[in-house]
């Protein structure tokens, strides 16, 4: 089955149209973390250092948050908040934000990725002839993409 160049165009735009998006929220997250003085691992993570109040002797523990999306439940949300002013380690509440707002630009590249990439593959056809105007095409949307991904490859530690 033969299908337009104007499909393959559509697919790749709309991919690099959102993997740019949830790049700049990405972009935006990881300078948002360095002002709090949080850092964000490559992965996603975001350590929390020992810190606050002594309780029993003992400085509260820190850790290692992973990168998750926020809650889309507002309850869950609230809770949360109320948790962590509840906890006695002050820098959780920030790296708990960070953590999200990161997973959150993860989630959405990854939303665009499953949404997009279906459709580029479910394009390809076997006696296909490329003319070079397509080629170009092509080759332009995709220049686009490795440079939207190199930008955020370049912004990891």
């Amino acid at each position: 089955m033969q299908r337009g160049n104007g499909e393959v165009d559509t697919c790749v735009l709309g991919l690099q149209s959102g993997i740019g998006k949830a790049l700049g929220k990405l972009e935006a997250a990881l300078e948002d973390a360095k002002a709090a003085g949080c850092t964000v691992g490559a992965n996603g993570s975001v350590p929390v250092p020992a810190g606050g109040e002594e309780a029993d002797g003992r400085v509260p523990e820190g850790g290692t948050l992973s990168a998750s999306a926020s809650s889309t439940d507002a309850t869950a949300n609230a809770i949360g908040q109320q948790a962590v002013h509840q906890h006695p380690n002050p820098s959780l509440g920030k790296a708990i934000g960070c953590a999200n707002r990161t997973g959150d630009a993860l989630k959405e590249a990854a939303d665009v990725d499953a949404g997009w990439v279906p459709k580029l593959r479910a394009l390809k056809a076997d006696d296909l002839k490329v003319s070079d105007k397509d080629r170009s095409a092509v080759m332009s949307g995709q220049d686009g993409v490795a440079q939207a991904g190199k930008k955020y490859l370049d912004t990891l530690p």
